[in-house]
């Protein structure tokens, strides 16, 4: 008899299930099993692979033997999907070498209550066929690391999200949420925790209380471990090993025009698609949120721009008529005397100045002027981060005079770094109301970039595990740094900066392209590829999104048109870098 006792798991929240409970004896859980490894190494790549080569046939034969037993391992997740839902999950931790029959015999017990084939006298065959188009999920746990901590948020901040997985011992038994759960639920250490409190105890009222008050005078130990990941990426596919749920993204992926329209077409692509949508959650294919109007204005942008930089394209006439209905959405909401904001104005404005076509463009266009012209008189009044998107939708409507009327308020800062934040809406009107003369703002430009260069990660950074990080940038020099999409919006006018000479010159040219593409091949890590679509429904919808973060699978839609305006500004760069290196040839050559 196995000396194991598991509590069934219980589907919570979207559907999934998430610990069991093992008996043996609680110090086993972070020494024995990988004794001659680092304190969190997990499983080699060829153990993996073996224990991947024992889990499949039990998968497809949807049945684990009575006496199957498997090598010495801390734990393991199997989590089985069909047609991109999860219809299995089994988590075991501290069982050793029942850790990967248990955690398979919990998956196919739960996928063959779920899967949606008739139980009748074709039953064997339909479960047969059921079970050649499941996914399998192998997750393997390296040995346990205890973690002191008070407060699930310290748990929270102890962890390296999508990397480290969280178990839980009280007294013989331990529970463990696995990191691809995590990732695909976008739940930190601590939330997860609170969970295994909460289930392990079967007291709710628990997981509210303080966790340094439910340590005290109790057995009760956390655990930070780390995992091995093969997934199939679709039916019938090969395992892949994956990291943080997905592939690292080369640097050569944005090094190349080619790769970059290849990305800006699937980010148009992405953006047409998503009508009426705010915030896309891929992993269940819902939409969470309906646009806000400064969402519905960005995509409208972004659309129109990349319409006026790629008229000739497939893509851009979709891109056009998206673009316009998303105007017309804006406009109808203005009409119906909704408060549509002054940024979602501005961005009317930007977007007529590309050639959107509107219902009676020439009142529209006026409206517009006359609702920016009421902002610029009480611009201190407007939230600073606003300010800027009143010049540069005056700007881009050649209303010039009203808005260097405004310019110095809009650029008040008490530093130059401090410039980011008004990024690329300042960037972009200044050079407007400049033309091509000179910029009077070109060293605090410069000098706003530099400091964001500082803020750029590193190898050296991030560490061992964190090579889907580099590039990002955060504005702190913490333990564990964390980068988002929201770097995208300084580096939209960083982009345009590369192309032009009077804020980056020829010598100036090789760091500053290393810089960019650097930060471009993170924000391409965060665009979602076949490598993530493991744990997502419907990849006619998820392909390109722009993702929160690296462990965040939500996608607000502003996160996606932020970045295609970001690579359309670098190919445009790019080309006007082309064009003047061609016309000093030509001199050259002239002489």
């Amino acid at each position: 008899m196995l000396a194991l006792l598991y509590q069934i798991n219980r589907w919570v929240g979207t559907g999934i299930l998430f610990f069991v409970m093992v008996l043996g004896r609680g110090e086993t859980l972070a020494q024995d099993a990988q004794a001659s490894r680092p304190a969190d190494a997990p499983p080699s790549a060829m153990e993996m692979l073996a224990a991947y080569d024992l889990v499949e046939p039990w998968v497809r034969s949807m049945h684990v033997p009575d006496d199957a037993t498997g090598p010495e391992v801390v734990g393991a997740c199997v989590t089985l999907r069909f047609d991109g839902r999860v219809v299995g999950i089994g988590t075991v931790f501290g069982a050793g070498k029942a850790s990967l029959p248990e955690s398979a015999r919990l998956a196919i017990a739960q996928a063959r209550e779920r899967l949606p084939i008739v139980d009748d006298a074709m039953y064997a065959e339909r479960l047969r066929l059921a079970a050649s188009q499941i996914t399998l999920s192998l997750e393997v746990a390296g040995r346990g690391v205890p973690v002191e901590a008070e407060s699930y948020a310290q748990v929270s901040m102890g962890f390296d999200p999508g990397i480290d997985g969280v178990a839980l011992r009280i007294g013989d038994y331990a529970g463990a949420v696995f990191p691809a759960e995590m990732l695909w639920t976008s739940q930190e250490a601590g939330g997860a925790l609170s969970r295994l409190v909460s289930g392990m105890t079967g007291d709710a009222t628990l997981a509210m209380k303080p966790l340094k008050e439910l340590r005290e005078g109790a057995d009760v130990g956390v655990l930070r471990f780390r995992v091995q990941h093969l997934a199939q990426l679709k039916p019938g596919g090969h395992p892949e090993f994956l990291h943080r749920g997905g592939r690292i993204v080369p640097d050569d992926a944005v090094r190349t025009t080619e790769g970059l329209r290849t990305w800006m077409e699937g980010l148009a692509s992405y953006l047409i698609a998503q009508r009426d949508v705010g915030v896309y959650l891929p992993v269940n294919d819902v939409v969470r949120s309906g646009p806000t109007p400064l969402q519905r204005g960005l995509r409208m942008y972004a659309l129109q721009r990349f319409a006026a930089l790629n008229p000739d394209s497939e893509l851009a006439e979709g891109a056009r008529e998206a673009s316009g209905a998303d105007a017309n959405r804006i406009l109808t909401a203005w009409d119906d005397g909704v408060p549509v904001g002054v940024p979602a104005i501005a961005l009317l404005a930007g977007a007529l100045d590309q050639g959107l076509v509107v219902d009676d463009e020439s009142a529209v266009r006026e409206r517009v002027r006359k609702a920016l012209f009421e902002a610029s008189y009480s611009i201190e009044s407007v939230p600073d981060p606003e300010r800027p998107m009143v010049l540069w939708g005056l700007a881009s409507l050649g209303e010039f005079e009203r808005a260097k009327a405004i310019v110095s308020v809009c650029r008040q800062t008490d530093s130059p770094g401090d410039l980011v934040g008004r990024m690329p809406w300042l960037g972009w009107a200044e050079l407007r109301l400049v033309g091509d003369s000179e910029l009077p703002s070109a060293v605090a430009l410069r000098e706003m970039r530099q400091t964001m260069w500082r803020f750029q990660l590193t190898p050296g950074d991030v560490g061992p595990e964190g090579g889907d990080l580099v590039g990002g940038i955060v504005f702190t020099r913490s333990r564990l740094p964390l980068p988002t999409w929201q770097a995208s919006r300084p580096l939209a006018f960083t982009a345009t900066m590369l192309g032009d000479p009077r804020l980056t010159g020829s010598r100036e040219l090789p760091e500053q392209m290393t810089r960019l593409l650097g930060s471009l091949r993170f924000q391409r890590q965060l665009s979602a590829d076949e490598s993530n679509g493991w744990m997502y429904r419907s990849p006619e919808r998820w392909r390109w999104g722009i993702r929160s973060a690296v462990w965040d699978q939500q996608m607000p839609i502003e996160a996606s048109a932020m970045a295609l305006l970001t690579v359309g500004e670098t190919l445009s760069s790019l080309d006007r870098l082309t064009a003047n290196q061609s016309v000093k040839a030509e001199a050259a050559g002239g002489e």
